[in-house]
């Protein structure tokens, strides 16, 4: 019964983990395109007040 209680744990992490990283990934896109666009300033601005508190 252990056996099941962690590995329901480590698919919980998993989840979150992937839920984080994806996160991550479609802020990184947002920045990159306001970075093409020559709007890095103004992408910056929209995420300062973002932190990765929690993780």
């Amino acid at each position: 019964m252990k056996f099941f209680l962690k590995e329901s744990k480590v698919e919980k992490h998993g989840r979150q983990h992937l839920e984080k990283v994806m996160e991550c990934y479609l802020k990184f896109e947002e920045l990159m395109e306001a970075f093409y666009r020559g709007g890095l300033q103004a992408g910056l601005r929209t995420h300062k007040g973002d932190s990765h508190k929690g993780t």
